[in-house]
């Protein structure tokens, strides 16, 4: 740190600038803040960060979409094969 303070290295006096360390501190000080947020369970990412239960639902959200997709996605139910079979949806909307 002696070299950073003493300038001695090329890239030094960008760090030494209290403009530069004052937006640093901020932007620490803010992300600390929102860690601690989070960590306390606050907002969406703090609720699926700390809380089970929200967690859980999204998962089950989540696998319910994946399925319904590939339900869509399969030539073998009646809307899979109004999706793929272009006579079929010709007959439907006559």
């Amino acid at each position: 740190m002696s070299d950073v303070r003493s300038r001695r290295e090329p890239w030094a006096s960008c760090c030494t600038t209290r403009p530069l360390y004052d937006e640093a501190k901020k932007a620490l000080s803010g992300g600390n803040a929102m860690i601690s947020d989070v960590r306390g369970g606050k907002g969406t990412l703090g609720k699926l960060a700390t809380d089970d239960c929200a967690l859980q639902q999204l998962r089950d959200t989540s696998t319910n979409l994946a399925n319904a997709t590939a339900k869509l996605n399969d030539n073998t139910t009646s809307v899979g094969k109004m999706f793929s079979d272009p006579q079929l949806y010709d007959n439907l909307t006559g």
